[in-house]
């Protein structure tokens, strides 16, 4: 029994007849606990577990994950926000204002920077006329990217007129704001374009009728503190002058709903002028146009608004892990119908993979030699590839180059002839024989040309009794860059003439430069290309050196199909195994939102700041509100009301919080990776046993009716079940480091500290490496003990031993087995993504499909993942039973006791008579 590898079972080195590891007639049936201290500390852990449940559900508040939040991340809905926020738990709803600061930015700087305000202001005494103009970019100051685009007013009563006009759009609700010709006209794109900077999210009662409520609140506009012409809108209050006074006292002033409908400052609860509201899901509202404002832009005009407006607003929100959380709590009735899709999908994947794992493990193999051969001519064709040209035609013109010097010279070593192809300059001294033009097109006789050519080389061929005019030889009777001639082609789209090259020219020097510049960039290009091919030689050595073990893998894999087939009881075991993770994951994720919602009230701070760099931070320096993650946003409060030393800049916290600011996240996490492990290390073993006794029941007794799942399961969870903890939880504990590691990866992207990213980066990548070590050694020790019954340490060492030894055939099926596995996961996942798309499309045309979507590739690859562990599982263990077959000397002599499957019995009858036998038959 012992404790946690704390046995003093004997080490096992190899399986021999006759000893303690004689399983020439199934694995071992005389079985003992292994490791049982192990399974009392996981139960200990669980115990834990529902106490740290218990713990986050008293202070928890899930919904926090997911309602709706207002601009200054209050929660719609809840009476007691951070920071002492508004009591919102009537106002369930979020709704959208006008942000009046953003909506009034340019009628106001129109006013405030025309001619007719700055004549006014430089009456003004002790007035800063110099900051004025620098503060409405009259002149090229320090923040200025030029002046503002707003036309200019010249006098106080142009200023009356227009202001006024404008203003009344925006405070009376007239359906002109939305008219392209109407006097605000030059907004109509921008606020729809930009709906997060013109509106307000603020949270009412709900989204129909709230908006349009009573209104006996009023708010005058006025810049806020911070901002550049605060001083010149209070200079102007100030200034006397009749006309701007009255109408910055008039014109400015908006009615707001009442406080009991929108629980803000007045300033907040501003409706803006033709837009109506209405239900979307989850307590959040969208946009919708009055009658009035349809009328003055056209309904199709509208209904795209409208579109455009809640598009740019979902754009906003979608990241949020909140509104995720909504889109698949409200649409959960089509994931579950993509979970029992994905089964399906998985279950007839499998049944027919059998059909066709010869073909595609030797298709792999082909496959590999071809990628390696195509990314070679890849690197040589890019390093000659010209500047303009595509990388095709560039691989065309050195394919018909090398095709055309083979030719020549199979044809010269026939005939014996051997023509010069020297050129130098641009060619006039050319007299090869070169018929073609770089793209492969044929050459057309010159005395058939359009044109004569009186300077045409008639040199060449001295004596052959042809004249060169009866020749289709390249040349250059014109001041061309390089040889040339007319082509054949007769098509009305075909060139006319083209370039060539000389014949043995595999890839000309380009007249306008190369695609890869610098001639040591073009030489590391065409260097790696003919390693490459160097690897795509060593891959056909290797192939063919290990061609036998690559027979047996083949075979194996056979095997391990048949297996399948005759034990199809096997394919339910995935369905278990995601229905038990399913449950898990929904109980983990429960227990998980309590806790990762309590956001400690000291998280975030609660101070104002003077700017927004300072608030939210730069690429280099890390802000007051976001140096740590997860991270929260930033808010400015235009209410702030301090003139000496404006601090409108504010924070709001996450929605949640994960890391060491709750220790009981930590050992919740912890939990979660720990039982994950261990569903898997069950199902492991479950399959690693089903596999074994399979394998080694004779055949005389048919291994179809054999119970091989139903003994293994009582295996694992009568005697091993301590030794398959102790395994999950050396996986679960380097997991947890590894996210740890990722955790400081974050907390480094948000304090701007990128060395500690990088060695963070490089650390989580080691310890991945690591990781897939000990999965790969874990997966073996299951089989192992499946096969001889001993504890995880024993049974680790001797996978790690029966590896050593046979290291090549593990390499051989893990080679070709990463392929295979690789086309299951993508299929399943994908298979199901998209069935789950077109039932969400048709069960819920107006959710968001991101998150959704993200959730049905995961379900797809989590189910592909555990279907194809079973056929990974089953060759493993059909290697290591062929393997101990091998090394007991082969099956028994006796017919009716002969168990290896008939995939695997040349191999078998290959294997050398132990020297014992031998003498045992003489």
């Amino acid at each position: 029994m012992g404790g946690c590898c704390g046995s003093s079972e004997q080490e096992v080195n190899k399986f021999e007849k006759g000893s303690s590891t004689d399983i020439s007639k199934g694995p071992l049936a005389n079985r003992g606990c292994t490791d049982i201290i192990c399974l009392a500390i996981f139960l200990v852990h669980l115990a834990g577990f529902v106490a740290v449940t218990f713990s986050g559900v008293q202070d928890g508040n899930p919904r926090k994950l997911y309602a709706p939040r207002d601009y200054q991340g209050a929660y719609c809905g809840v009476a007691e926000n951070w920071n002492g926020g508004p009591d919102l738990e009537k106002t369930e709803s979020l709704a959208y204002t006008m942000n009046l600061s953003a909506t009034v930015d340019n009628a106001a700087k129109q006013m405030m920077c025309s001619s007719g305000a700055e004549s006014v202001l430089r009456n003004v005494e002790n007035f800063d006329i110099l900051g004025y103009r620098c503060a409405c970019c009259k002149d090229p100051c320090l923040g200025c990217e030029g002046s503002y685009g707003v036309a200019d007013l010249a006098n106080p009563s142009d200023i009356a007129a227009t202001i006024t006009a404008r203003m009344n759009e925006l405070t009376t609700g007239a359906a002109d704001f939305f008219n392209p010709s109407g006097m605000n006209g030059d907004m109509f794109n921008n606020i729809w374009a930009e709906a997060t900077k013109y509106f307000n999210e603020v949270c009412l009662p709900d989204c129909v009728n709230a908006i349009n409520g009573p209104r006996n609140r009023t708010v005058t506009y006025s810049p806020a503190p911070d901002d550049p012409l605060y001083t010149t809108w209070q200079a102007l209050l100030a200034s006397g002058n009749e006309d701007i006074v009255n109408t910055m006292q008039t014109s400015f002033t908006f009615s707001a709903l009442n406080a009991d409908v929108c629980p803000y400052e007045a300033s907040k609860c501003v409706p803006m002028p033709g837009v109506d509201l209405a239900d979307l899901h989850g307590g959040y509202c969208q946009f919708s146009l009055t009658a009035g404002a349809l009328d003055a832009v056209g309904g199709a005009a509208g209904q795209a608004l409208e579109a455009s407006g809640m598009f740019e607003i979902r754009n906003a929100t979608s990241s949020s892990l909140g509104t995720a959380l909504g889109d698949i709590q409200s649409t959960l009735s089509v994931l579950v119908i993509v979970c029992f899709i994905a089964v399906v999908v998985g279950m007839v994947y499998l049944v027919f993979f059998r059909f066709f794992i010869g073909v595609m493990i030797w298709f792999a193999i082909f496959l590999m030699l071809l990628l390696l051969i195509a990314g070679g001519a890849f690197c040589i064709v890019k390093s000659t590839q010209c500047e303009g040209a595509t990388l095709l035609e560039s691989g065309q013109q050195m394919g018909v180059a090398v095709a055309i010097t083979a030719g020549t010279a199979a044809s010269n070593a026939v005939t014996g002839t051997d023509a010069s192809e020297g050129l130098s300059g641009i060619g006039k001294d050319y007299c090869g024989v070169q018929q073609r033009t770089q793209s492969g097109k044929l050459c057309m006789n010159w005395a058939d040309s359009p044109n004569t050519f009186d300077g045409l080389n008639t040199t060449c061929h001295s004596g052959s009794g042809t004249s060169e005019l009866s020749r289709n030889y390249c040349r250059n009777p014109y001041e061309a860059s390089t040889i040339w001639c007319y082509t054949t082609e007769s098509t009305p789209d075909a060139p006319r003439w083209e370039l060539c090259q000389p014949i043995g020219v595999i890839a000309p020097k380009c007249q306008r430069g190369y695609s890869v510049e610098g001639q040591s960039a073009r030489d590391v290009v065409k260097i790696s290309g003919f390693i490459i091919w160097a690897l795509a030689v060593l891959w056909i050595i290797l192939v063919c050196c290990m061609y036998r073990r690559i027979a047996l893998a083949v075979a194996i894999n056979k095997v391990a199909a048949v297996f399948i087939m005759e034990q199809p009881f096997i394919l339910l075991l995935p369905v278990i195994q995601s229905l038990i993770s399913l449950v898990w994951i929904l109980l983990w994720t429960l227990s998980a939102t309590f806790l990762v919602s309590q956001v400690p009230d000291n998280y975030t701070p609660k101070d104002a700041y003077a700017t927004y760099e300072e608030a939210y931070g730069t690429e280099e320096v890390p802000g007051k509100c976001t140096d740590k993650w997860p991270t929260g946003f930033v808010w400015k409060d235009d209410d702030c009301g301090s003139l000496i030393d404006p601090k409108c800049w504010k924070c709001a916290p996450p929605r949640y919080v994960a890391g060491p600011h709750d220790m009981r996240f930590l050992y919740s996490f912890f939990s979660l990776l720990w039982n994950n492990a261990l569903i898997i290390a069950f199902g492991q073993f479950i399959i690693a046993g089903a596999v074994a006794i399979w394998f080694f029941t004779p055949r005389s007794r048919g291994k179809r009716s054999v119970g091989t799942v139903k003994t293994a399961t009582w295996w694992a969870f009568r005697y091993h079940w301590g030794s398959l903890c102790l395994g999950a939880f050396i996986i679960a504990l380097v997991q947890f480091i590894r996210y740890c590691m990722k955790y400081l990866e974050k907390q480094g992207q948000a304090q701007k500290n990128y060395v500690m990213v990088v060695i963070m980066r490089v650390t989580q990548c080691c310890i991945w490496c690591f990781e897939k070590c000990l999965k790969f050694l874990n997966k073996n020790a299951y089989i192992q003990m499946a096969l001889l019954g001993t504890n995880f340490c024993t049974s680790a060492k001797n996978a790690f031993t029966l590896i050593g030894r046979n290291f090549l055939r593990f390499g051989a099926i893990a080679m070709l087995g990463w392929f295979t596995h690789l086309i299951g996961y993508l299929f399943i996942a994908a298979a199901t993504a998209v069935i789950g798309y077109f039932l969400l499309q048709a069960m819920y045309p107006e959710a968001n499909p991101v998150a959704p979507m993200i959730i049905y590739i995961c379900v797809g690859y989590v189910v592909g993942q555990l279907y194809m562990n079973i056929f990974g599982l089953a060759v493993d263990t059909c290697l290591q039973c062929f393997i101990a077959v091998e090394e007991m000397g082969g099956e028994p002599e006796d017919n009716s006791q002969k168990f290896v499957p008939n995939a695997l019995t040349n191999f078998v009858k290959q294997i050398p008579t132990p020297p014992e036998e031998d003498k045992a038959k003489e």
